[in-house]
C-alpha cells in the first residue's frame, strides 16, 4: 500500500513459482518492454516502490507500506 497526495493505491506484488505461456504488454502506453528476473539480479532502473516491495518478498514480508507523503 502507498500513499501519496492523490490518495492511497494498493498494488499487489507475488513469487512466481510456474508460468504457462508468454508474458505480454495488455497495456502499451504504460510500457515498452518485458522480462523475468530473478530478485537477486533486478534492473537498476525501476519504480522505488516497486523495487521496496519486491524486496519485502525476499525478506518474507507479508506488509509493507510505501508513503510519500511529507
Amino acid at each position: 500500500m502507498r500513499r501519496n497526495i492523490r490518495g492511497t493505491k494498493v498494488e499487489y506484488f507475488c513469487e512466481i513459482e510456474e508460468f504457462q505461456g508468454v508474458p505480454e504488454i495488455l497495456e502499451p502506453k504504460l510500457a515498452t518492454d518485458i522480462a523475468w528476473f530473478h530478485t537477486d539480479e533486478l534492473p537498476e532502473l525501476m519504480i522505488p516502490h516497486h523495487k521496496i516491495a519486491l524486496s519485502g518478498i525476499t525478506q518474507e514480508k507479508s506488509y509493507i507500506e510505501f508513503d510519500t507523503l511529507p
